[in-house]
């Protein structure tokens, strides 16, 4: 298992709450002028996925680098972690109550639904820790591969029409 790292203060695997964990009636808000902030018990919210496909690799957007995983509900920890962030986006809705609200989880008519997420500052966003003598990059996240990853909500962006988030990709597991 490979692991690439943005942030050496993202805690450690054990110290990630399960999504069970959160009670999303204690997560705390401090509303700004343009960013806003969210906080449950005065730490940003971090989870960890479960093992999910990859079904596009690494895609440029604009000058952000987004990797988007595949909710399959007949593989384990999906159809959870569907509904906590269906409950958590309707949280940040009810409580910042804009027009548009910019779901991180896009629905189709063609496939199963996909969590977006956004690689933070691409220019020298990972160092690399490498394990069972090989050794990855983010070139090899690619279509269909299969990740674990740990993932934060840093901050929400609202203007008078819209509101927004980005689930943060802070580190990456390759699942053989």
């Amino acid at each position: 298992m490979i692991i690439f790292i943005h942030s050496d203060n993202i805690m450690s695997y054990q110290d990630i709450p399960d999504i069970s964990e959160y009670d999303l009636d204690k997560v705390r808000f401090r509303k700004g002028r343009l960013f806003s902030g969210m906080k449950y018990y005065g730490k940003n919210i971090i989870i960890m996925t479960p093992v999910m496909n990859c079904p596009f690799g690494i895609e440029k957007y604009f000058n952000n680098l987004l990797v988007k995983f595949r909710f399959d509900q007949n593989r384990e920890g999906h159809s959870e972690l569907f509904s906590f962030v269906r409950e958590l986006e309707s949280k940040i809705n009810q409580v910042f109550g804009r027009p548009a609200f910019c779901s991180q989880i896009r629905l189709s008519t063609k496939g199963d639904p996909l969590l977006i997420t956004k690689i933070p500052n691409p220019k020298n966003a990972f160092k690399i820790v490498a394990s069972n003598d090989s050794i990855h990059t983010l070139n090899d996240v690619k279509k269909n591969v299969n990740l674990r990853c740990v993932l934060e909500i840093n901050k929400i962006w609202c203007d008078e029409d819209k509101c927004s988030y980005k689930w943060l990709l802070r580190k990456v597991l390759f699942c053989d």
